[in-house]
């Protein structure tokens, strides 16, 4: 498992890079280097249910590890690509994000909602 990421928030270009190793998951950024479990999942890794499970991270953009929390929240009815569609909806809290994700009934994400810095970021399955 590999993981390199750039991102740039407010005008700073973060990098994170990392990969498994013996000894875990060793990863570096701007904070220095860490070790985090060998089964820990990335802050990106919203796509899978199992994020849901995790009580830390490892955080693609800032680099170390965080907590997160997950509720089930609601079941509801949404339209993805134009098709209603049962799903779940779990509220998802980062230190740096605070939403919803939503996956359907096979346990596919079908969509994200998320606020940071003030703004809304919406993802949602488009087939």
């Amino acid at each position: 498992m590999l993981l390199s990421s750039e991102t740039v928030e407010h005008g700073e270009t973060l990098h994170v890079d990392g990969a498994a190793t013996p000894q875990g998951f060793r990863a570096t950024s701007k904070g220095g280097p860490f070790i985090a479990s060998a089964t820990t999942l990335t802050s990106n890794s919203l796509w899978t249910p199992a994020v849901l499970e995790q009580a830390t991270v490892v955080d693609a953009q800032h680099g170390g590890i965080i907590g997160v929390s997950a509720r089930k929240f609601a079941n509801e009815q949404i339209v993805i690509a134009g098709r209603q569609v049962s799903v779940t909806r779990y509220t998802l809290i980062t230190p740096y994000i605070a939403g919803s994700i939503w996956y359907d009934n096979a346990n596919l994400w079908v969509r994200g909602e998320f606020e940071r810095d003030g703004a809304t970021i919406q993802y949602q399955l488009d087939t």
